[in-house]
């Protein structure tokens, strides 16, 4: 019943992982596609992305329309500055959700400001238009309870759930805290493209913890001592003993760690 429990609470934590990198992807793709419409509307094209703001779009084009090139060139920086903003929260939210709260509010706005300019033209037929911004808006609001949701689970919790449920590593071995792998598996590829998780010279020793493609591992003096692979990142924790130390380095569902001995020597704040 115990297993059962914290497979749920496994489960809950990687939807909420997903969910959270899914509402990133679309307010970047929210920018994104505001600047091209920008950009089309500026080549004299008639067409536009909806899925984009609003706000920005709408100061953009009031200023060329004006076709005086000091109020146009106005116009266009104040739709970037705002486009900007989207990015850093964006970018922030990647470290903490209450950037993702920020992005929410300011597209929330923006969907405001979208309904006064359809009802002060006299024209509220483009329903399409309104559920793409209602679409967003959903989004967003997965983005804010999810990222509350990994926010609430403390790391006693997380220590717990890595107890009770231990992800399986490439060799089919539990990947327990007494499991520590003494021998290296491979000299580490250092000119293949990875993702530093977190890293430093701890006990000695130059230890590395990144992510290469779908494999995540644990690399000290240049040799690759534990691996995990996985679509979606979990809590786990990869294990070697180098010398006289037993050197861990994992994810805690909100953070990196390494660990030496059993005491954690770094940790780095991760959501995605």
């Amino acid at each position: 019943m115990t297993n059962n429990m914290n497979q749920n609470q496994r489960k809950t934590i990687e939807k909420a992982l997903v969910q959270m990198k899914a509402t990133r992807g679309n307010l970047l793709l929210v920018v994104i596609l505001t600047a091209i419409n920008i950009v089309m509307f500026a080549s004299g094209s008639d067409n536009m992305f909806l899925f984009s703001a609003t706000i920005p779009y709408s100061i953009a084009e009031a200023g060329m329309l004006t076709e005086t090139v000091q109020i146009s060139v106005i116009g266009i920086v104040f739709a970037l500055l705002i486009l900007a903003l989207y990015l850093v929260c964006w970018g922030m939210s990647k470290r903490h959700y209450g950037w993702m709260i920020a992005a929410l509010v300011i597209f929330s706005i923006d969907t405001v400001a979208w309904a006064g300019i359809c009802i002060f033209v006299g024209d509220v037929s483009d329903i399409f238009d309104f559920h793409i911004h209602v679409l967003a808006l959903y989004y967003l609001i997965v983005g804010v309870i999810n990222g509350h949701r990994l926010k609430q689970l403390s790391s006693e919790k997380l220590s717990e759930l890595y107890k009770l449920y231990k992800p399986k590593s490439p060799n089919g071995l539990d990947n327990s805290a007494e499991q520590y792998n003494e021998s290296p598996l491979r000299p580490a590829d250092i000119a293949v493209k990875a993702r530093i998780l977190l890293q430093g010279h701890f006990a000695g020793h130059q230890v590395c913890y990144r992510r290469v493609k779908r494999v995540n591992e644990l690399v000290i003096d240049g040799f690759v001592y534990d691996e995990i692979e996985m679509l979606v990142e979990t809590p786990h924790q990869l294990n070697a003993v180098v010398g006289e130390h037993n050197i861990s380095a994992g994810f805690a569902g909100v953070h990196s760690f390494i660990a030496v001995d059993g005491e954690k020597v770094a940790k780095k704040l991760r959501l995605a």
